[in-house]
């Protein structure tokens, strides 16, 4: 099993124009959100901080059978990987498209619904961030991404952002059709990787998946 990584991306600037470009197209009935299974990673001095990527089941949901991360209600938005997404329409599924980053040193909570600074203290679990509660004052975190899966939900929470493909967890950070979101830098010249229909960066030769799922 290994451990989770993090890191910190810089806001792309074309993601919520893209998730704008994609709204709108045939209808369909929403799925089913994953649950279950832990991803995050203990900080230091009560501060935490959530894996990248998106979580929910693949299957019959929003639209057409086999549509992958369904949604349920176009224009309707959440958190997950430390990246804000949207319900859009894409062909004839409504499934969740990347919109933003969570900006600064803000993460998802653990209701996977808005980006929150951790707090060094907490009375609360929403004070904490995504797969960390709140016990005695302070938040913390447990949880590894598994070596391999058989449904979203093994990897972990929603807020977690990550999906089941292939029998990987995998990060949920692109928009489909639109290579240059999986670049880890907005201002590079060439493409370093493909988005796949899950919304998957796979690299090209020559570049590296970072933690956060994109390439460079």
């Amino acid at each position: 099993m290994r451990s989770l990584r993090f890191s910190r991306l810089a806001p792309l600037a074309l993601l919520p124009a893209a998730a704008s470009f994609l709204l709108g197209g045939c209808g369909g009935t929403g799925g089913t959100s994953g649950t279950g299974g832990t991803a995050a990673t203990a900080g230091t001095g009560g501060h935490t901080s959530s894996s990248t990527g998106s979580t929910s089941t693949t299957g019959s949901g929003g639209g057409a059978p086999g549509c992958s991360d369904p949604c349920t209600t176009t224009g309707e938005s959440r958190c997950a990987g430390n990246w804000v997404q949207t319900c859009a329409q894409v062909g004839a599924c409504r499934t969740w498209v990347v919109a933003g980053a969570c900006q600064g040193n803000t993460v998802c909570d653990s209701a996977g619904t808005k980006c929150i600074t951790p707090a060094s203290a907490c009375s609360s679990d929403a004070q904490c961030g995504c797969g960390c509660a709140c016990g005695g004052g302070a938040c913390h975190c447990t949880g590894a991404i598994p070596p391999t899966c058989n449904a979203d939900a093994e990897c972990g929470p929603p807020c977690s952002g990550l999906l089941c493909v292939s029998h990987q967890c995998e990060h949920k950070v692109c928009v489909p059709g639109m290579d240059q979101t999986c670049n880890t830098h907005p201002g590079m010249n060439a493409f370093a990787g493909t988005c796949d229909p899950n919304g998957v960066c796979t690299c090209k030769a020559g570049f590296t998946k970072s933690g956060a799922g994109t390439c460079g």
